[in-house]
């Protein structure tokens, strides 16, 4: 039960995450707002895959803190050296949750795959 209010914190992040371009309002920064819509929709699948099946999805929970990675660093990236401040943090806190939580998910995935395997 745990698990799922984790994978449905993390859904929440990343629809957040996806459609923050346009709550924020990223202008002149389209690379960055596809970015976001890609990697928000990316995590959003993976999160509700990891709450309906576990026990088959466990193996890609790894993906979550790696995308919450990169929505940390991609401002710097993908916009250049000094993205405008509610850009960044929105980017910053939305990567730094599904990185909380994509760690919380690899925990639960190693729990049902030790729990299959015996």
């Amino acid at each position: 039960m745990t698990a799922h209010g984790t994978f449905g914190l993390t859904l929440l992040t990343a629809v957040y995450a996806a459609a923050s371009p346009w709550i924020i309002g990223f202008q002149g920064t389209r690379p960055l707002a596809v970015n976001d819509l890609i990697v928000g929709v990316a995590c959003a699948a993976l999160a509700f895959a990891f709450a309906m099946a576990l026990d088959r999805s466990h193996g890609m929970t790894w993906t979550l803190p790696v995308f919450g990675v990169w929505l940390v660093v991609s401002p710097w990236i993908l916009h250049g050296v000094s993205p405008h401040g509610t850009m960044l943090w929105s980017n910053v806190i939305a990567g730094a949750l599904l990185t909380v939580m994509g760690l919380n998910a690899m925990y639960f995935g190693m729990r049902a795959r030790s729990s299959t395997t015996g």
